[in-house]
């Protein structure tokens, strides 16, 4: 007997799309409340080739508002809770700030030196 596939926030068609459009299995799988295996399986059943590696890197979303992405980071916002409300991970909008020339803060450190 099979196991129940785990629900996930996110359609199968939803997922080839964010996929297409230069996501990463892990981002998806973050915004779809699932592991980036379930969606890295499911996209490959689904027909879809994946990318892997150096070559996944060169499809970052381009259409991510850079300069809101600044605004909010400076203002005090995480990257994490910037990746979430965008539907990407932190780790696309860590690379978007350091790309930027953004000065960062230190890791678990708020604006004004205060922890979150």
């Amino acid at each position: 007997m099979g196991r129940k596939p785990k629900d996930a926030g996110l359609s199968i068609d939803e997922m080839v799309g964010c996929y297409r459009a230069g996501e990463t299995c892990l981002a998806i799988a973050a915004a779809g409340g699932v592991s980036r295996s379930v969606v890295h399986n499911r996209l490959r059943r689904a027909g879809v080739e994946l990318r892997w590696g150096g070559e996944a890197r060169r499809y970052e979303r381009l259409d991510l508002p850079l300069g809101r992405i600044i605004e909010r980071y400076r203002a005090g916002e995480t990257t994490t809770a910037i990746g979430r409300s965008l539907g990407v991970s932190d780790e696309v909008v860590r690379r978007r700030l350091i790309k930027a020339g953004v000065e960062r803060r230190r890791s678990g450190v708020a604006k004004g030196g205060q922890p979150p």
